[in-house]
């Protein structure tokens, strides 16, 4: 059965990425080239890519709902993944903004959010992210398809168990794939140890 990340940027879509390479999948994270055929509307050719993986996730296919449901409908899984509110995604996604500021970039997020920067248009990029998660919640409740839904969020501690209980998969031995958690505390740890060095040159 095909699995689709229909969660937002910036939402953990890398996590899950990992996670379900971890499980044996076959699975393919953002690709450049499938956002250019998502924007010269080459649907078909999309679902075609779709059929040579088992698991997708990150643009364009948060934003392909009506064909994925049409295509596919109760014959997929669904992933919404979140973050633990609203406030935590619109930092995370003016954080990557400032990180990835180049012309390719900023015309993915005009074409997505209407504004290349959340910077000053907060509110705006709140109302997609939240009206993007309800529209998905709401649709599966009025089809009947709940089941075909996972909701997750891995910052709230959602990780490997409710993973793995909707896929009815055996759960690893090994630790959830936190990638931005884990980004962190690499910098964390990197930052302390320049502090640590710059006290010993001030001493």
């Amino acid at each position: 059965m095909k699995i689709f990340g229909i969660g937002l940027n910036k939402t953990g879509t890398q996590s899950l990425h990992y996670a379900l390479l971890q499980l044996g999948y076959n699975s393919q994270h953002w690709l450049p080239a499938n956002f250019d055929l998502f924007a010269r509307g080459r649907f078909d050719e999309l679902l075609s890519i779709a059929e040579g993986f088992d698991c997708l996730s990150d643009w364009p296919w948060p934003l392909m709902m009506d064909q994925l449901l049409d295509h596919y409908g109760d014959k997929a899984k669904y992933i919404l993944t979140t973050r633990r509110d609203s406030v935590a995604w619109l930092n995370s996604i003016k954080n990557h903004a400032n990180r990835h500021d180049d012309d390719a970039a900023r015309s993915i997020r005009t074409r997505i959010f209407g504004f290349a920067n959340p910077v000053g248009v907060e509110e705006h990029y709140l109302e997609l992210y939240e009206q993007h998660n309800r529209s998905v919640r709401d649709y599966f409740v009025k089809q009947g398809l709940t089941d075909h839904l996972l909701d997750v969020s891995w910052d709230k501690g959602d990780g490997w168990h409710e993973l793995c209980d909707f896929l009815d998969v055996s759960i690893p031995k090994v630790s959830f794939p936190h990638q931005n958690k884990s980004a962190t505390l690499r910098r964390g740890s990197l930052l302390k140890r320049g502090n640590a060095s710059m006290m010993r040159r001030v001493d």
